[in-house]
């Protein structure tokens, strides 16, 4: 079991600092009592000028230890001693600051782990070991490619649009054919061409719409989700 640090309140610090303050000024040095046949010594304070001894001591340990912990010096570790606490101090504040941080980092990993759809931007055929930041890369590419995507289509439909409109005002300038020639050539292009047996327009049109229909049921059931918060 370790033992225990003794610590003293800042009291005590203050109470040192403002006696060496008060005291006679370090270094100091130690002289001989020539009169004293016990081996007694002078404390003095160290300058070229004669002074008056601060002290006079007996004990060898007491007279070394005075001679090496004079006010001045005694001063100026209780300065490094608080600049030691205050550079103490702002380590534990960048430590707290870090800690948030890296708390706040890890809750918004966490918030992207969520939103990530399971393995789609993982490796097939289990997910394999793809990292979040990997995935999310992932996940922007196919963002960027889908917005280029929906902007094909998007152009793709404001042309045939145009053909349409070129094909009304050449019908009412040229005649039906000649309007009707842009509808055709607009479809023949991509391939778009109904089969050869399809005879009854009415029909066809009707088979073919319910898909188209039920698909923008499920769009448009998807952006009144989004509207009232169901989706994200």
């Amino acid at each position: 079991m370790s033992k225990e640090v003794k610590r003293y309140d800042a009291t005590r610090y203050e109470a040192l600092r403002d006696a060496a303050k008060k005291a006679t000024p370090g270094p100091w040095r130690m002289e001989d009592d020539e009169d004293s046949a016990a081996g007694a010594m002078y404390i003095r304070q160290d300058t070229p000028d004669w002074r008056e001894p601060i002290a006079r001591l007996y004990g060898w340990h007491d007279q070394n230890y005075l001679e090496v912990a004079d006010p001045t010096t005694i001063l100026e570790l209780l300065a490094e001693r608080d600049a030691l606490l205050a550079e103490r101090d702002a380590l534990l504040r960048q430590v707290d600051t870090l800690t948030e941080w890296y708390s706040n980092s890890l809750d918004v990993i966490n918030d992207i782990t969520a939103a990530l759809p399971g393995t789609q931007y993982m490796d097939p055929p289990d997910g394999g070991d793809v990292s979040v930041p990997e995935q999310v890369r992932r996940m922007a590419k196919d963002a960027e490619r889908t917005r280029m995507r929906v902007k094909e289509l998007d152009l793709l439909f404001g042309r045939y649009l145009l053909a349409m409109k070129a094909a009304v005002i050449d019908a009412d300038q040229r005649g039906d054919e000649e309007g009707m020639r842009w509808i055709y050539n607009s479809l023949a292009g991509p391939g778009e061409l109904p089969a050869e047996d399809e005879i009854d327009a009415q029909a066809f049109f009707d088979r073919e719409i319910k898909s188209i229909n039920d698909g923008m049921a499920e769009v448009m059931a998807y952006h009144r989700a989004a509207l009232q918060g169901a989706q994200p």
